[in-house]
């Protein structure tokens, strides 16, 4: 059935909307896993790339992290699409450290959100790579805000703790 339609499949799958978005980044924005799914085995089973599909940006600057983090998704979202770069080091490091255009990482809308448990996931995927926290710690957003002020919202009492308990305990947080 898709004999020869592999360049046309790759290209629907790859296609970006006026906002910038692909299929990939409305279906995590939207928590459809399933079809997130669906259409990532395919891309697989076609041997079609797939990190233009995770390093892809919208015009707000916005990845794939910031859509699993910030939607309807649910913890198993964010995991696989973490899975998915974790042999990607250096793509890993990127998207997790991206501000987008307000200034705010995957990190700083996790907390933003109240989201301590997508925060503490991304943590650790960035503690196994070895890759620095630093620049999550002192990120500051367009409204000058930094981790801590995100951290004092009404459902993060936890979070408070566990960001001051990193940086004062930072080796092996």
């Amino acid at each position: 059935l898709l004999k020869g339609k592999t360049d046309v499949l790759g290209k629907l799958l790859h296609k970006k909307d006026k906002e910038g978005n692909t299929p990939f980044d409305d279906a995590a924005r939207h928590g459809y896993f399933m079809r997130f799914k669906a259409m990532w085995k395919v891309l697989e089973e076609l041997k079609i790339s797939t990190d233009v599909i995770l390093a892809n940006e919208n015009i707000h600057g916005e990845n794939i992290i910031h859509s699993a983090v910030g939607s309807k998704c649910n913890e198993d979202f964010l995991n696989y699409v973490l899975e998915l770069l974790k042999n990607k080091r250096e793509l890993l490091k990127n998207i997790l450290h991206k501000n987008y255009s307000y200034g705010r990482t995957p990190f700083d809308y996790s907390a933003r959100c109240g989201n301590f448990t997508r925060f503490k996931t991304m943590l650790e995927v960035l503690k196994e790579s070895e890759i620095s926290i630093d620049k999550i710690l002192m990120n500051k957003n367009d409204k000058g805000e930094n981790i801590i002020h995100l951290a004092l919202g009404p459902e993060c009492n936890d979070f408070l703790n566990y960001i001051l308990n990193i940086i004062t305990n930072k080796p092996g947080f």
